[in-house]
């Protein structure tokens, strides 16, 4: 059974693959262009594994700016990931504590809102929530080891377009997920509009950190106070 949901998870896994081979190719290719060899890309994303935080990375490292200023940049902007880890603890209470530390290392944004919203037992087990971080993430690292290596073969025009394809992927995850999920919209269009708000006077990662904090923990009081109205107090009933 557990070989069998590992497989199913890796099957789950297929859009996210599409969508992070491209991007990864994409970063491969940024990273050779501003003198980084494709080894040490590679590497990176083997051992850093987070999309966006490794074109801001390369970004700063390009510019002259110190490991330590990175190291912190890249801690804020990744700074959500605990939120999701928190947030899949009861889904995933069947899972060991340290399988649970092993597999949400492996976090994305991609495959937490698959885990989050999937009613599939398959991503409530340890092999099946596997089975889709191993596949999401050697997509990752191939796709970067292409991009470093073969850089040349691309057409600029053509890199710039890949970039769009993580974001692609995403919407269409949540699109998908939401038909069987209406009660989440509420949380999607409140994180929306606080971040958009918070962003006017504070950062852009802490804005978005707050607002996926604050947004569900709203609709989880607003749940809790409806629930509290609606039980029937004992002696009245």
């Amino acid at each position: 059974m557990m070989k069998n949901y590992f497989f199913k998870g890796a099957r789950l896994s297929i859009p996210i693959m599409l969508g992070y081979t491209p991007i990864a190719i994409s970063f491969g290719a940024a990273a050779k262009a501003m003198g980084i060899n494709y080894s040490y890309a590679t590497l990176m994303s083997g051992m850093v594994f987070a999309g966006a935080s490794q074109f801001l990375a390369i970004a700063m490292l390009s510019s002259g700016i110190s490991a330590a200023q990175i190291i912190f940049a890249t801690l804020v902007v990744n700074l959500r990931h605990l939120v999701f880890s928190f947030s899949l603890l009861k889904k995933t209470n069947k899972i060991g504590i340290l399988n649970r530390l092993l597999l949400f290392m492996g976090l994305t944004d991609e495959t937490f809102a698959l885990i989050s919203l999937s009613k599939s037992n398959v991503l409530k087990s340890t092999s099946g929530i596997a089975g889709l971080i191993v596949c999401s993430y050697l997509s990752w690292v191939i796709g970067t080891f292409i991009g470093g290596y073969l850089v040349s073969f691309f057409s600029e025009k053509l890199l710039k377009s890949m970039t769009m394809a993580l974001y692609s992927l995403f919407i269409s995850l949540l699109i998908t997920a939401l038909f069987g999920n209406l009660k989440y919209i509420f949380v999607i269009i409140a994180s929306i509009t606080l971040n958009l708000l918070l962003s006017r006077v504070i950062t852009s990662s802490w804005a978005l950190l707050i607002a996926i904090v604050v947004s569900p923990l709203i609709l989880t009081l607003f749940k809790q106070n409806k629930s509290a109205k609606e039980t029937p107090i004992r002696g009245l009933e």
